[in-house]
């Protein structure tokens, strides 16, 4: 009976350190140089897509993007990023989701990515509002009025090496410590 219960508690141990080995490798892929570079790169898409998308009028406030939308961008590493700039009057909310693709995104990842996208946009982090799902999607959003937006719009994002692009970010990891993330209000999203 005694083999039949360390069998079992050593069949559990085996599992929770290959559960334990695959989020490492996860990670280890999400930082780093490379994968930076990655991000970065995409950007550029992604806020002209976002920026004609705002100035067309059209409604973002669809829950999945089509595949082929340029605001969207999946890495190599399993980082899913959405974003949409919604005009409301003279302001424009610039809104961004960050997480890994259906899994659990750890606050280093949401948190430093989150940063880091609007490190390369140019937007100071106390212009931010970071907010965390039940889904455990991280959401920020900084706005921006009619005559920032078009000094933002005319901002080009700077190509990273991958030293550069490293001290960015972490950099910006460093400075998650200084931001608050709230959790999402479902109810006020819904009716926005």
């Amino acid at each position: 009976m005694i083999w039949v219960i360390v069998g079992g508690i050593l069949v559990i141990v085996a599992i929770f350190a290959l559960w334990i080995r695959s989020r490492d490798k996860k990670y280890s892929k999400v930082f780093t140089d490379p994968h930076y570079v990655e991000f970065a790169g995409a950007l550029p898409r992604m806020k002209a897509a976002a920026l004609s998308r705002s100035e067309d009028g059209e409604d973002d406030d669809e829950e999945m993007p089509a595949p082929d939308d340029e605001r969207v961008l999946q890495t190599s590493a399993g980082l899913a990023v959405f974003y949409t700039i919604h005009r409301r009057g003279d302001r424009y909310i610039h809104h961004y989701s960050v997480s890994l693709a259906g899994e659990y995104t750890a606050s280093a990842v949401g948190i430093g990515f989150s940063l880091y996208f609007a490190s390369l946009l140019g937007i100071p982090i106390e212009q931010l509002t970071l907010q965390l799902s039940e889904a455990g999607v991280f959401h920020t959003e900084f706005t921006r009025s009619g005559g920032e937006q078009a000094a933002f719009a005319d901002r080009r994002i700077e190509t990273l090496t991958p030293e550069a692009a490293s001290l960015r970010f972490t950099r910006c990891l460093r400075q998650r410590e200084s931001v608050t993330v709230t959790p999402m209000d479902v109810t006020a999203a819904e009716t926005q």
